[in-house]
């Protein structure tokens, strides 16, 4: 059986170059110490860049549903190394020493799941791409999305904590803390059909929703929530940056109520907007709210998850704005990183006793000989 024939319908945009890996030998990345190239491997897709260019070129590569299925993470392997290499050349960079990518919430789910699986795949990915992958804590996460956020909007932000919602996970960060929890998109997407009887395809037919169902998803948001006021306290202002709410929710939301703007969500007009039509398809919500039928399998979802995070901040209002923002950036400043990537079979010893918390842990601890460090990014 081929290794397309393993992946789910949505991993299957690799197939035409998937035959590179035949040929991938140990990759030497011996270049320029001078330069640094990152990749930013979120669960729907991955994001390159470098200090040398303001270029960001991306691929899709659904790593959340190889996870969640079988073979796991080994389905993505191949393909990961190859758009690795293939980013690398979109970009036109030099021939960087320091080349290193940061997973986010599926690597973590995959950690959690299979870690020595998950330790052979990153070897594996290395050996033929050249890039030391590490796994991002939430809070790591958190610290790039607010980095990547203050470049993008600047002065917008007005001090407010920043909600990034992702496929697999989501976080809500100031400089000073963060709360992240596995609730991205496609994560509680498939929580919720699962606890509704609805099944595991994503997405599934969830609506139409009767009034118990909706404070049945309502309850389990706030479950899943839960530590938020803990961790920043409340209430908490936040401005959300990333599509599921800038190109779903708030403009459905700005449709269906006719409120004034969409950079503006009022908590009110969202849980009314979810009361008149959760009993509805998801095709007649869609439609109604004037978005795209693509939007139609998570728009409800998206919906009782904003409303769950803004009951659970004790806001009354979410700012909106489109930012085009990546962890790219923040990666390429983040010197720790480009120090494991010296030390990578050591920081896979610390994966594996440490989990996520490798990261953290300091390189310069590591036996044998002394790290080579990279200069600071530009």
């Amino acid at each position: 059986m081929t290794i397309t024939r393993l992946l789910p319908r949505t991993l299957r945009w690799a197939c035409g170059i998937a035959v590179a890996w035949t040929t991938a030998t140990g990759w030497a990345a011996d270049g320029s110490t001078d330069c640094r190239i990152a990749f930013d491997l979120g669960s729907s897709g991955i994001r390159a860049g470098s200090t040398e260019s303001t270029f960001e070129p991306r691929m899709d590569l659904d790593v959340l549903a190889a996870v969640n299925s079988r073979p796991g993470i080994d389905a993505v392997v191949p393909h990961t190394a190859v758009a690795l290499r293939v980013l690398r050349t979109q970009g036109r960079w030099p021939d960087c020493h320091g080349q290193v990518g940061v997973g986010f919430s599926a690597w973590r789910l995959s950690l959690q799941r299979e870690p020595e699986d998950l330790i052979r795949a990153l070897r594996d990915i290395r050996r033929a791409s050249g890039v030391s992958l590490l796994v991002a804590s939430p809070a790591q996460e958190g610290h790039y999305g607010y980095d990547g956020a203050q470049r993008a909007l600047g002065g917008q932000l007005g001090g407010r904590h920043v909600l990034d919602i992702g496929g697999g996970s989501l976080q809500v960060t100031s400089p000073q803390a963060v709360f992240g929890v596995p609730l991205g998109q496609k994560a509680w997407h498939r929580l919720l059909c699962q606890a509704l009887g609805r099944g595991d395809v994503v997405p599934c037919a969830l609506q139409p929703m009767s009034d118990a169902e909706v404070a049945s998803a309502r309850r389990l948001a706030d479950a899943q929530l839960q530590g938020l006021p803990q961790a920043l306290g409340t209430p908490v202002n936040m401005t959300a940056i990333t599509r599921p709410v800038s190109r779903g929710v708030a403009p459905a939301v700005h449709q269906l109520r006719r409120t004034p703007t969409a950079d503006t969500l009022a908590r009110t007009d969202l849980g009314a907007a979810i009361e008149a039509w959760a009993g509805q398809s998801g095709q007649a919500l869609s439609a109604a709210a004037g978005l795209p039928p693509e939007h139609a399998g998570f728009l409800m979802s998206d919906m009782l998850l904003v409303e769950g995070l803004m009951r659970t901040a004790r806001s009354d209002t979410l700012m909106v704005a489109e930012a085009e923002a990546s962890n790219v950036r923040g990666i390429l400043a983040d010197d720790r990183a480009y120090r494991w990537a010296d030390r990578y079979e050591c920081y896979l010893d610390r994966l594996r006793t440490l989990g996520e918390s490798a990261y953290a842990s300091d390189p310069g601890t590591c036996p044998g000989r002394a790290a080579r460090h990279h200069q600071k990014a530009r």
